[in-house]
């Protein structure tokens, strides 16, 4: 699948959950491009809004802004979250539960 029918299956889990999801559980190949290029946006709209928030409400000295230690920080809950998501489904067999 190409970059562009996958954007369009991310929108169509949003509008559509139950039926994306079963699309995506059942019928379809892992593609890991479109998710690292959202995160990769995350991190760079992290880094701008850093640097390009309005001087009344920016209270970060710029001369002392490191451009990755602030895309590492942003990225950071979000792969936390992600490892110990997988970590967890791991240890229960790929089941949501307990029991």
């Amino acid at each position: 699948m190409t970059i562009i029918e996958d954007g369009r299956l991310l929108f169509h889990v949003l509008m559509h959950p139950f039926d994306g999801f079963y699309q995506v559980m059942n019928h379809r190949k892992k593609n890991y491009v479109l998710p690292v290029i959202i995160l990769l946006l995350v991190g760079i709209v992290g880094i701008f809004s850093y640097q390009y928030t309005g001087f009344i409400l920016n209270y970060n000295p710029m001369f002392a802004m490191n451009s990755v230690t602030i895309f590492l920080t942003t990225l950071f809950p979000i792969v936390l979250f992600l490892i110990s998501n997988w970590s967890i489904t791991t240890l229960f067999d790929g089941n949501g539960f307990n029991g």
